[in-house]
């Protein structure tokens, strides 16, 4: 029903049902629940409603649910054969609700009263097809068992099409997501503790329904239920507790951190690290830390912090701090609060930090390095080590005729190094060689030889050039 005045008239007969109210109280809310269907701004008794829904060629499936849902509560509605009350009903429900008509067998029955007698029974069917639902299921076992059971009654169409007043479809949905969300809590996956959190959050808004639209079908039956689905599922944890317990601890010694911080340097926003660990073998679930200082050279930016949840192992806090006025310390105390998986209950502890302050007036560029590693190829002096695999790679080159080789490696395993470093020594090597082929082409004359070391004759230097070519 999309119509909210028409939804909170049927919850306010919702209302009076569960609450037992009168007669006469539960028949009113009826009425003006009924008049409102008709489309009509005109009142009167429930017979006249009835009659005016009953006269609609295609009369609201809602009246003809909600009529029989009053059926079966003793004296609400009360036959009266001047407005030909029972007529009405039937012919309401048989338009209203075909299926569900024939599925009782009213075309079997040639008389009103006898139809009647079969609609006062219908509730009882409705109550049937939801009885598992109130069963008390004591594991998180017993109540996966009954899943298809519980599912497929939910699914029945004849109850489909009596609940579309009573929001079934949404019921069954909902009833679905929380098996399906306990059915991972069941298999101790890695992600327990999330699917936890999930399963709880699901059966919570399942509840939602209960409130929306107050029924017989959401209070009695859907709401008992999922309490007992909460129930099972901490139960079912509470006997797994040994493999979830959660433990936060500092992970430094003493109370002064061992990293120091610029606190001398007014102005500074820092962020300071505190390591802490989270031990135990389940995850600390929604964390959350308050800071607290009486400091008043530093100033605190964030005093409550959320982590969510923290799995086992090493985990640290960031407290952001504005230095207003140098200090040569300051000291926190930290309260942690968390909770272990599949309880509410919460732990919390607390931890008193000093954070020291660096040295002031260090000149820290002195003790900046040059960096010795580089991303391009190393040549020159920054050639280190190899010298094996450059002689044999010189030799090659030199070699007449040369032969062809390669270098093969991972990406900066130093592949361009080497071939440089290598071409280099090749270089070097042929230029000495050439000096002595110059040295030992010239005559005996010293001076001469001299001079022709750095003007070649040209037919040493033909001499010379085809030795380049070949080497």
């Amino acid at each position: 029903m999309e119509d909210i005045e028409l939804q909170s008239a049927l919850n306010n007969f919702e209302n009076r049902m569960l609450s037992g109210s009168d007669a006469a109280t539960a028949r009113a809310a009826l009425r003006g629940l009924l008049f409102r269907l008709t489309g009509s701004s005109l009142n009167g008794s429930l017979g006249d409603a009835v009659g005016m829904l009953a006269e609609q060629p295609d009369p609201s499936a809602v009246a003809a649910s909600v009529i029989l849902r009053a059926l079966a509560a003793d004296g609400l509605v009360q036959d009266n054969a001047a407005n030909h009350l029972a007529r009405n009903i039937v012919s309401l429900v048989e338009k209203g609700l075909p299926g569900f008509a024939d599925f009782l067998g009213l075309p079997q029955k040639n008389q009103t009263y006898e139809k009647l007698e079969l609609l006062r029974g219908a509730m009882t069917w409705v109550q049937g097809q939801l009885a598992p639902l109130r069963v008390p299921y004591t594991t998180l076992g017993s109540m996966l068992e009954a899943r298809k059971a519980i599912l497929s009654a939910l699914a029945h169409g004849r109850l489909i099409e009596f609940g579309g007043a009573y929001h079934l479809p949404e019921v069954r949905d909902a009833v679905v997501s929380v098996y399906s969300s306990l059915d991972d809590v069941s298999k101790i996956a890695a992600t327990l503790a999330a699917d936890v959190e999930t399963c709880e959050r699901v059966i919570n808004d399942a509840r939602r329904l209960a409130t929306s639209y107050p029924s017989f079908v959401t209070v009695t039956h859907l709401e008992p239920w999922l309490q007992r689905a909460l129930e099972c599922l901490h139960e079912f944890i509470d006997s797994l507790r040994g493999r979830f317990t959660a433990v936060i601890a500092k992970d430094w010694a003493g109370t002064d951190l061992p990293k120091r911080y610029p606190l001398m340097e007014s102005g500074r926003d820092l962020r300071i690290l505190v390591p802490f660990s989270s031990d135990g073998r389940g995850a600390a679930m929604d964390v959350r830390i308050g800071v607290a200082s009486d400091s008043q050279q530093v100033l605190f930016l964030n005093e409550e912090i959320a982590l969510g949840s923290v799995s086992p192992g090493k985990f640290s806090v960031a407290l952001d701090v504005h230095v207003i006025d140098p200090c040569p310390a300051v000291s926190a105390v930290l309260e942690i609060q968390w909770r272990e998986v599949g309880t509410s209950l919460r732990q919390n502890a607390l931890f008193e930090v000093r954070v020291l302050a660096q040295a002031s007036g260090i000149d820290w560029d002195a003790y900046t390095y040059a960096d010795p590693y580089s991303t391009g190829p190393a040549e020159g002096e920054a050639f280190v080590g190899r010298q094996e695999q450059v002689r044999t790679l010189v030799a090659r080159m030199l070699r007449r005729p040369m032969e062809p080789s390669y270098i093969t490696g991972q990406k900066r395993v130093g592949k361009t190094s080497l071939a440089t470093a290598a071409a280099d020594q090749a270089r070097v090597a042929r230029s000495e060689r050439q000096a002595v082929l110059a040295l030992h082409s010239l005559g005996p004359d010293r001076t001469r030889r001299s001079t022709c070391l750095t003007s070649p004759t040209r037919g040493t230097d033909r001499r010379i050039h085809r030795w380049r070519v070949a080497g």
